[in-house]
């Protein structure tokens, strides 16, 4: 069984130059957690966990999503998850970061726990670099549905990888 699949081919190039001309990379708890296996990586959340202010609670269980102040910043990012959603007739959208994986880092081996990849459907729109999820090459150009739920480790090619990672609640999931 294989646990991506690719959807379709889909026109990165706004995004690709609205990234280029925004520097807002940062660690999040995502990287920085003591555990973490996106050490490696940096991101820009667009749509976040609902704060309870329990942030462990929250990344891991909480599932209401909110809209970040970056939202406004990377329309042509949002512009493509919209797109993204209506051909996937999707019928909400959670969270949203945009993440960049520097050339020949990795993301260790690691599954995702906790609510949201039980209710929701991971999708990655792959911008730019290419990279390996489990030894399955994603292209640039491309929307990849994978399963989040089940153990995975990225591997960057000779480029930094740059992708838009989205949950999604669909009418007729993947798995």
């Amino acid at each position: 069984m294989s646990y991506t699949q690719k959807l379709f081919d889909i026109d990165v190039s706004d995004a690709i130059a609205e990234l280029d001309s925004v520097q807002g990379f940062n660690k999040t708890l995502r990287e920085l957690h003591e555990s973490s296996a996106h050490k490696e990586v940096t991101s820009i959340n667009l749509r976040v966990a609902k704060s309870t202010g329990d942030d462990i609670y929250d990344y891991f269980h909480n599932i209401e999503s909110i809209d970040t102040d970056n939202l406004s910043k990377y329309k042509h990012c949002m512009d493509l998850v919209d797109i993204v959603a209506y051909k996937l007739d999707a019928i909400e959208i959670a969270r949203v970061l945009v993440a960049k994986l520097p050339a020949n880092k990795k993301i260790d081996r690691h599954r995702d726990e906790g609510a949201y990849p039980d209710t929701f459907e991971r999708l990655h729109i792959c911008l730019n670099g290419d990279c390996k999820w489990n030894g399955e090459k994603m292209d640039s150009g491309s929307v990849y549905w994978v399963d989040n739920s089940d153990y995975h480790e990225v591997i960057a090619g000779s480029k930094d990888r740059t992708n838009i990672i989205v949950d999604l609640r669909c009418k007729n999931g993947f798995k």
